[in-house]
């Protein structure tokens, strides 16, 4: 997997508007990445050092995250580096807004040094459930897989690759393999992104 990080160039401590120069700038940097990045490509956005408003939030990772949940950035993924959480809850409300007023549900993988990331956004309890079983997957040392998904929740195979695609598409877990499955059908290992 490779990693292309974004950041500010000269960050202030407080960005609170959305049209700030700085905000337009790292707004076209990011985007410029995610459109050009090779498939399996984590873009991280390093908010170290500075804090957001929600509106800023909106302008930055609301068009990129747009890419990535509408197929327009395959294999490509934005991830939050926030050391300390300063930000998380101000672009969860971001999220959660341009989700509610929008086609797609905004969903961003978001580090805070804690002891793993959390999701923010439009997060459903099926989205939440997948990435922190495939997470836990990933901390013992392996991938993933649906059946595994569907079996832990007690749930049908066609159910948990429902969730795999979801999770999938907004940009919070990745098919690292596909296998043929006993029975027939393919099975997908998952990895969190991160």
């Amino acid at each position: 997997m490779r990693h292309v990080s974004v950041t500010f160039s000269d960050p202030k401590p407080v960005y609170s508007d959305p049209d700030d120069a700085d905000v337009m700038n790292l707004r076209e940097r990011l985007l410029s990445v995610l459109t050009e990045a090779e498939e399996g490509t984590v873009i991280p956005l390093s908010l170290k050092g500075t804090m957001l408003s929600a509106s800023c939030h909106a302008r930055l990772l609301g068009p990129a995250l747009r890419m990535v949940a509408s197929g327009e950035a395959p294999g490509r993924y934005v991830v939050v580096e926030d050391p300390g959480g300063a930000n998380d809850w101000d672009a969860d409300a971001a999220l959660r807004k341009l989700s509610a007023d929008g086609p797609t549900k905004l969903v961003c993988v978001w580090n805070t040094g804690g002891d793993r990331p959390l999701l923010v956004g439009d997060v459903d309890r099926g989205v939440k459930e997948t990435y922190d079983f495939v997470y836990d997957r990933e901390q013992k040392g392996s991938a993933a897989t649906t059946r595994e998904l569907a079996e832990a929740y007690g749930m049908r195979i066609q159910a948990a690759s429902n969730r795999v695609t979801k999770a999938a598409s907004l940009g919070v877990v990745r098919t690292v393999e596909e296998r043929p499955a006993e029975g027939g059908g393919v099975q997908r290992l998952l990895v969190p992104v991160r």
